[in-house]
């Protein structure tokens, strides 16, 4: 049977010395032609390790992997992208998507790169299979947002996608660290995450989305460059701007108010709500309304 990919010796070491760790153990294998193979093994067995390898991904330490009889090791980067690009299909456990991109424009750009035109009459078939198209346009009645928005690398995007994907009435209601005197002294003494508010462009280099943010983001866009908001989007009505929670909320320790603290929070946060919140609130509960 015709040996589709071949390893041998097949080894990938991450790290030197004491702090390095063998992914794969002289690895030699064979896949052949009309074969299903399922990979199979514990967390942190080399599964993804030795996929990334066998398509070219990532380079070995040691051994060899052979595609049709050529040899990776022997192909430089350009011909290593085409051969990818020609003789595999990936379906990774993330999904890898270009989110600037249409459906249809994810789908063909293997081939655009490649300077070929897939039929329409496939890329149809395509999306049709996979039930999308129009199918997430107008669907979504409300977004609920809570300290997530500044997380958010590419805001324009994000409103971009979210303005298509609403009814109209459709709401973004979101709550984020407003700016303020008291705010700003909170947040830069006893806070972890960035609060910038000389930011120039919505936009921040992201590396990770759980940890890289600017807490003073939602100020720049609907107060700072509020007006540049209404030209972007038109169709998005900021119904309601407002402080709150001065204190209550570290009095709370962040936690919900009824299981933690009870009552005296409760009392707490009925005083600061009708004397506090307007000038020192720590947050902004903002809310968008698509028309």
């Amino acid at each position: 049977m015709n040996k589709l990919i071949e390893t041998i010796d097949l080894t990938k070491v991450y790290g030197e010395k004491e702090t390095s760790v063998t992914a794969l153990n002289s690895i030699t294998t064979a896949f052949n032609e009309n074969q299903f193979t399922a990979i199979m093994g514990p967390s942190g067995s080399g599964k993804s390790t030795l996929l990334h390898c066998l398509a070219g991904l990532d380079k070995v330490t040691s051994g060899s992997i052979l595609i049709n009889g050529i040899d990776l090791a022997s192909l430089n980067d350009k011909e290593l992208t085409k051969m990818r690009r020609d003789s595999f299909g990936f379906v990774f456990q993330a999904f890898n998507l270009i989110p600037t991109l249409t459906a249809e424009e994810n789908i063909t750009l293997p081939s655009s790169i490649a300077g070929r035109k897939p039929a329409d009459e496939w890329v149809e078939q395509g999306i049709n299979a996979m039930d999308i198209g129009d199918n997430f346009e107008n669907q979504i009645s409300n977004l609920i947002l809570i300290n997530v928005f500044h997380h958010i690398s590419d805001p324009e995007l994000f409103l971009r996608s979210a303005e298509k994907s609403l009814l109209i009435g459709g709401r973004i209601i979101m709550i984020e660290p407003s700016n303020n005197y008291w705010s700003r002294l909170v947040y830069k003494l006893i806070g972890h995450e960035p609060f910038d508010t000389r930011q120039i462009e919505w936009k921040f280099e992201s590396k990770d989305p759980l940890l890289d943010s600017n807490q003073a983001l939602s100020w720049i866009i609907f107060e700072r460059d509020y007006q540049k908001f209404k030209n972007l989007f038109p169709r998005f009505s900021l119904i309601q701007k407002k402080n709150m929670m001065p204190f209550s909320y570290l009095l709370s320790g962040g936690h919900s108010f009824n299981t933690r603290i009870g009552k005296f929070i409760r009392i707490t946060r009925s005083f600061e709500k009708f004397f506090f919140d307007k000038y020192l609130g720590m947050f902004n509960l903002i809310c968008l309304e698509k028309i």
